[in-house]
């Protein structure tokens, strides 16, 4: 008959913390409009992923994350290494990019 190892006695442990999926972020369509000019910026979101297209055919793409005080938080950036940052509630997003301007958008 074989024998069997017996796993030895640890003098530390590991300690595991459950960690809680939050729901993902919403998906859709993304509209968004600057308050200076008429820009806009639209594309799709989906599983915490977001890619938009600007008038100029530029891409940007970025993450959404679901915070603790349940507003999406949204970071963006292009090939040219501009960002554009925002929150969102269930209604609204509101964004500023990297030279100030200010975007508001919806999720349909």
């Amino acid at each position: 008959m074989a024998r069997t190892r017996q796993p030895r006695a640890s003098s530390f442990k590991v300690i595991y913390r459950r960690t809680t999926r939050r729901k993902s972020a919403e998906t859709g369509f993304v509209q968004l409009q600057s308050e200076g000019d008429a820009a806009q910026l639209f594309g799709f979101s989906s599983d915490g992923h977001v890619r938009l297209r600007d008038e100029q055919g530029k891409v940007w793409s970025g993450v959404v994350d679901r915070g603790e005080d349940n507003l999406l938080h949204y970071r963006l950036r292009n090939s040219e290494g501009r960002y554009l940052s925002g929150v969102g509630t269930a209604y609204l997003r509101v964004f500023r990019d990297d030279r100030g301007h200010v975007w508001r958008g919806v999720v349909d």
